[in-house]
C-alpha cells in the first residue's frame, strides 16, 4: 500500500474546498436570499441586541404580538458559537456560521471514515463529499440545519469508541456530541440524527457482543450499555434548558394537530430521481426556469456522477459486510421516506413512530440517504484502492477532482449574495410608519403571503439579482419578519412553530379581509395594529380604513409594492373594560370575537384560568357602540417586564393587555400576586379592584428556570468528570 498522506495535508484540502465552494462569503459578501434574510438575519440581530445588554432573549414582542424566543427551538441559544453575535454583527455572524459549519462538515466525516477505511483518500473523499453535497449547500439559507448536521459522523465515531473503549471520557465525548448536536437549534435534522446513532449503535452493540469471548460477555456488556445510555443522559440533561421551553412551546402551537396531509408540504417526487444525473434538469432558480414540484432545495440530492459508480461499486463487492447492509437500508428508507404520502412509507411513520408527527417536509429525510451515499463511496473507493495495482498519485488527484469539480459547479449558484452597505439605512416607510402610528402600536400584513410571492417565489425571477433597487423594495415591504429590523412591532409573523392562540386570531383578521366583512377594523384593532399593509394591487374597502396619501413629497417610492392605511379602530396596548363573558372551546371563542354584537371597547371574553371575583362582571351592563376605549398608561421597561397604571372608577373592572398569553408570565396588582386569564382568547386580562391600580407584568418563565437547573446540575457532572478522566490520565 502506498505511503498514506497526513491528516493535517487532508484537513487543509477540505479547508481550501470550502473557501472556494464559500468564496463570496470568504470576501465578504453576504446571503440574502429566502429565510435568511426574512427569518434568521432578524432573529439574529435581536439576539445580538439581547447579549450586548447582558440578558438572555426570553421573549420576541416584534412578531404576531409575542411569541417566546427562547422557547423558539431554530434560535440555538445556548448554543455556544451563537455567543458570537456579541462581537459580530448578525450578517457577518450568519456568514461565519456558513462557512466554519460547511468545513466541520467535511472535517467530521473525514475522521469518521479514517476510523473505518484504511485508506485516508477515501476518507477525504467523502468528506469532501458531505460538506459538498447540495442536500447541504443548497440549504444555507437554513443556518441551523447546517449547523446540527455537522455533528452526524462525530456522533456516530463517538458511538463506536463507546462500543470499542466503554469508559468515562468515551462518556463524556458521546454526552457533549449530543449536546451540541440538539443545541445547533434545527429539531428535526436532530431527531433524524439521533434516530440513526440509536439504530447505528444497537445494531453496533449487538454485533459486538457476538465477537467477545463468553467469559468476558457479562462485564463488557454492562460497560458498554452503561456507557452509551449515561452518555445519552447526561447529553439531554446538558440541553434541559433548551428542550424543556421547546416542548412547553409545543404544546402550546397547532403543530400537535398536525395532520398527515398537513405535514406532507415539500417531499421528493420519483422524477426527481432524474436529478442524480442531471442537476438541473427541472431547471434552477438561478436562471429563474426550476419548473419542478415544491421548492428548488429541499429535493436537491445531486453529488456528482463518480459517488454513484462507487456506491454501487461497493454494494456490489461488499454487500455481505455488515457496515454496508446498514447503510445501503437506511438510504433506501430515507429515500422511500421522502417521497411523503404518496410512497405509503411516511405516512406510517407518521402514525407509528413517536415524534415524526411533529415535523413537515418529508423531503428532509434525503438528509440520511446523502450520508449514506457518503459513506457507501468512501468504502467503495476504499475497497478499489485496496485491490488496484494502479494506486498512483495522479489516480487519487484525478478522483479528488472529479469529485469536487461537480460539486463545485453545482454549489456555484446555489445560494446568491450581495455585498451589505456599510451602514444600513432604514426605508422611508418605516419613517411614514413612525410618523403615522403611535410609538408603541403594531403593523399587520394580512397578505404577506402574496408580497412573499412577489419577491421571494414568483418564478424566482429577482433570484441573484444583485440590484439595490430591488433590495430595497424587497425590504420596504416589511414581510414577516423584517419589521425586526427596524423595530417594529407586528400584529402577524412567520414562526415555524407559533403559539396557537394568536394565530387563529390572526386568521380570522385575514378571512375578514378576504370577504370584505366589516368586522375587519375591529379585530385587527383588538390586536393592538394601527396600520395596514397590503399589496398595491389590494383596496381595503373598509371605511374604517383610511389610507395614506403615496401623492406628497416622497412619492409612491417610499412603499414600492404597498399600501398603507391607518386603522381607526385601534385598541391601545391596555384598556380596561367593565364587562366580561366567562366562554371555552377552540370554536366557541373564535365564533365570539367574529360575531356583529362583540365590542372589544366595553367587554373581554375570558378563557383559561379565571379569577373567581371577575365572574361578578358578567352581570355588568353591556357595553354600547358609542362607548370608547379607557386606555391604561403603559411604561414598557423591556419585552419580559411592563408597568401599567389603570383607574377602574368606582367599580372593578378587567385590565386586558394585548401582549400574547403564555406561560411565564405573572402580574401583581398593586403590590400582590394576581392570576392571568385569556383575553379574548389570545392575550392577557387581569382583574382590577376599583380606583387607581399599578399593575406589574413581568415574563419570568419558571420553566425556564427548571430547564436551566438542570443544565447547571449537568454541567457541574460534566466537569467534575472531565476533570477526574484528566487527572487519572495524567
Amino acid at each position: 500500500m502506498r505511503p498514506q498522506p497526513s491528516h493535517r495535508v487532508n484537513y487543509l484540502i477540505i479547508m481550501l474546498f470550502s473557501a472556494v465552494l464559500l468564496a463570496p462569503l470568504i470576501r465578504g459578501r453576504t446571503l440574502y436570499w429566502g429565510d435568511i434574510s426574512l427569518y434568521f438575519e432578524p432573529m439574529a440581530k435581536y439576539a445580538r441586541e439581547a447579549f450586548l445588554h447582558g440578558r438572555i432573549p426570553l421573549w420576541n414582542p416584534y412578531v404576531l404580538s409575542g411569541q417566546p424566543y427562547l422557547g423558539n427551538p431554530q434560535m440555538a441559544v445556548f448554543y455556544p458559537p451563537t455567543w458570537l453575535l456579541a462581537i459580530l454583527p448578525a450578517p457577518l455572524f450568519l456568514s461565519v456560521m456558513s462557512v466554519v459549519h460547511i468545513t466541520l462538515c467535511g472535517v467530521f466525516t473525514y475522521t469518521y471514515l479514517c476510523h473505518w477505511g484504511r485508506h485516508r483518500i477515501s476518507a477525504l473523499v467523502g468528506g469532501l463529499l458531505y460538506m459538498g453535497s447540495s442536500c447541504l449547500v443548497s440549504r444555507l439559507q437554513f443556518p441551523s440545519m447546517t449547523q446540527t448536521a455537522a455533528y452526524f459522523p462525530l456522533m456516530l465515531l463517538a458511538i463506536d469508541r463507546s462500543i470499542e473503549r466503554p469508559c468515562l471520557r468515551s462518556m463524556l465525548i458521546l454526552a457533549g456530541i449530543i449536546a451540541l448536536t440538539v443545541l445547533a437549534g434545527h429539531p428535526q435534522m436532530a431527531y433524524l440524527i439521533l434516530m440513526s446513532t440509536l439504530l447505528y449503535a444497537i445494531i453496533r452493540v449487538l454485533h459486538h457482543f457476538r465477537n467477545i469471548r463468553r467469559q468476558r460477555l457479562t462485564i463488557r456488556r454492562r460497560n458498554i450499555v452503561a456507557t452509551l445510555s449515561a452518555g445519552l443522559a447526561l447529553g439531554l440533561a446538558l440541553t434541559a434548558a433548551q428542550i424543556i421551553p421547546c416542548v412547553q412551546l409545543l404544546v402550546e402551537s397547532p403543530r400537535r394537530q398536525m395532520t398527515a396531509a398537513q405535514a406532507n408540504r415539500f417531499v421528493f417526487e420519483p422524477s426527481h430521481l432524474l436529478t442524480l444525473i442531471f442537476p438541473r434538469f427541472f431547471g434552477h432558480p438561478a436562471s429563474a426556469d426550476y419548473w419542478g414540484g415544491g421548492n428548488a432545495w429541499e429535493p436537491s440530492l445531486f453529488m456528482g456522477w463518480l459517488p454513484l459508480i462507487l456506491a454501487g461499486a461497493a454494494i456490489k463487492w461488499s454487500w455481505k459486510r455488515r457496515r454496508i447492509r446498514f447503510w445501503t437500508i437506511l438510504g433506501l428508507f430515507a429515500l422511500w421516506t421522502s417521497f411523503g404520502n404518496s410512497g405509503g412509507l411516511y405516512w406510517i411513520a407518521f402514525k407509528i413512530i413517536p415524534g415524526v408527527s411533529s415535523f413537515h417536509d418529508p423531503a428532509r429525510f434525503l438528509f440520511l440517504t446523502t450520508f449514506a451515499i457518503v459513506v457507501l463511496s468512501a468504502v467503495g473507493l476504499d475497497r478499489y484502492l485496496e485491490n488496484s495495482s494502479r494506486d498512483t498519485p495522479i489516480l487519487r488527484w484525478g478522483v479528488i477532482l472529479v469529485t469536487v469539480i461537480p460539486l463545485w459547479w453545482n454549489g456555484l449558484d446555489w445560494n446568491p449574495t450581495y455585498s451589505p452597505p456599510v451602514k444600513e439605512s432604514a426605508p422611508k416607510i418605516v419613517e411614514v410608519i413612525k410618523k403615522s402610528i403611535e410609538s408603541h402600536s403594531r403593523i399587520y400584513l394580512p397578505a404577506h403571503d402574496l408580497l412573499g410571492q412577489r419577491f421571494i417565489s414568483d418564478g424566482y425571477s429577482n433570484y441573484g439579482i444583485e440590484d439595490i433597487q430591488n433590495q430595497n423594495g424587497f425590504i420596504s415591504t416589511l414581510i414577516p419578519n423584517l419589521n425586526m429590523r427596524w423595530n417594529i412591532e407586528s400584529a402577524s409573523g412567520y414562526e415555524p412553530v407559533p403559539i396557537y392562540a394568536p394565530s387563529v386570531l390572526d386568521g380570522l383578521a385575514r378571512t375578514a379581509m378576504r370577504r370584505n366583512e366589516p368586522n375587519f377594523s375591529r379585530l385587527v384593532g383588538m390586536m393592538h395594529a394601527g396600520l395596514v399593509l397590503v399589496p398595491s394591487s389590494d383596496h381595503l374597502f373598509d371605511p374604517r380604513m383610511s389610507e395614506l396619501d403615496t401623492s406628497n413629497e416622497y412619492g409612491k417610492r417610499f412603499y414600492g409594492q404597498i399600501r398603507a392605511a391607518v386603522n381607526l379602530d385601534t385598541a391601545p396596548i391596555a384598556w380596561t373594560v367593565h364587562h366580561s363573558r366567562h366562554l371555552e372551546g377552540k370554536l366557541r371563542i373564535p365564533s365570539a370575537l367574529s360575531a356583529p354584537d362583540f365590542l372589544p371597547q366595553g367587554t373581554v371574553i375570558l378563557s383559561g384560568n379565571i379569577d373567581p371575583r371577575s365572574q361578578y362582571l358578567e352581570w355588568m351592563p353591556e357595553p354600547t357602540a358609542s362607548e370608547a376605549y379607557i386606555p391604561a398608561v403603559v411604561h414598557q421597561h423591556s419585552a419580559t417586564d411592563y408597568s401599567i397604571l389603570a383607574d377602574c372608577g368606582y367599580r372593578p373592572g378587567i385590565l386586558v393587555f394585548s401582549v400574547t398569553a403564555y406561560p411565564g408570565w405573572h402580574a401583581a396588582v398593586n403590590g400582590s400576586d394576581a392570576i392571568i386569564s385569556r383575553a379574548n382568547g389570545a392575550y392577557m386580562a387581569v382583574y382590577l379592584p376599583p380606583g387607581r391600580s399599578m399593575i406589574n407584568i413581568q415574563y419570568s418563565p419558571g420553566i425556564y428556570a427548571v430547564g436551566l437547573y438542570v443544565t447547571c446540575i449537568a454541567s457541574l457532572l460534566f466537569s467534575f468528570i472531565g476533570v477526574r478522566v484528566c487527572l487519572n490520565s495524567d
